[in-house]
């Protein structure tokens, strides 16, 4: 008797227990879960704003660079909010630091350096791209690009559609680029290295706000070579009339 009343006391003190075990590890849980909450909803607004500054202010003092296999394909440099293409000679001079990683080099005065990967670019869907009075679409896009006999200034032109329409109006694809390293940025802010361990799914919904607030970025850099490419085509015309 006395041992069947101590088993039923011990199996009592042994659920008592169990309850309060399990109620202490539900608040440890929850305040985990609540902590990574806070820091996921910090993270994204970091990135929020990063990704805002990027689309919204990137129309001035920013240098984008094409490269495949070390070396440098194509790029532009923003000034004064018209696009530089670069020539060969501007290609050159980047090469030696592009190749040693010197990026503060690459940068010069600029604010921001992107580096966008061949590999990357390779990933958009059905691309077609306007340079001047051609018009690339599908491979033609990639082939133009490491062709040698298009021109650099071609080159350039759909580099900057390119970034314009598949990256900073794309915020999906943007962020898939990021998180598989083909495309970067320096300085390397904190939410480029952030982007690499927040969910996709809520940094692609901060991206997409980002985007909504960037329209204008497009316009500001495309806005002198769509004036550009109305020039040249009033200039064939008017030869083609003569």
């Amino acid at each position: 008797m006395a041992l069947t009343l101590t088993l039923v006391l011990i199996y009592i003190v042994a659920i008592v227990l169990a309850f309060w075990l399990i109620k202490r590890i539900i608040k440890v849980v929850i305040a985990i879960a609540i902590i990574t909450l806070i820091f996921f909803a910090l993270m994204g607004t970091l990135v929020y704003k990063d990704l805002v500054d990027v689309t919204f202010n990137v129309k001035d003092d920013i240098m984008v660079v094409l490269t495949e296999n070390g070396d440098i394909l194509s790029g532009f440099q923003v000034k004064g909010g018209e696009p530089q293409f670069f020539d060969r000679q501007q290609r050159a001079a980047l090469a030696a630091s592009y190749g040693e990683k010197d990026y503060a080099a690459m940068l010069g005065d600029n604010r921001r350096l992107f580096l966008m990967d061949m590999n990357g670019v390779i990933q958009v869907e059905e691309p077609e791209i306007r340079a001047g009075t051609s018009v690339f679409k599908g491979t033609d896009v990639i082939t133009a690009l490491r062709s040698p006999t298009v021109s650099d200034d071609v080159k350039g032109k759909i580099t900057l559609a390119l970034f314009t329409t598949y990256y900073l109006q794309s915020p999906g694809f943007e962020i898939d680029r990021i998180k598989d390293g083909t495309f970067d940025s320096y300085p390397r802010t904190a939410s480029f290295k952030a982007l690499s361990y927040a969910p996709l799914g809520l940094v692609k919904t901060l991206a997409k706000k980002a985007a909504e607030k960037g329209s204008q970025a497009k316009n500001a850099l495309t806005q002198r070579l769509t004036e550009e490419f109305k020039s040249m085509k009033e200039q064939q015309n008017a030869s083609v009339s003569a």
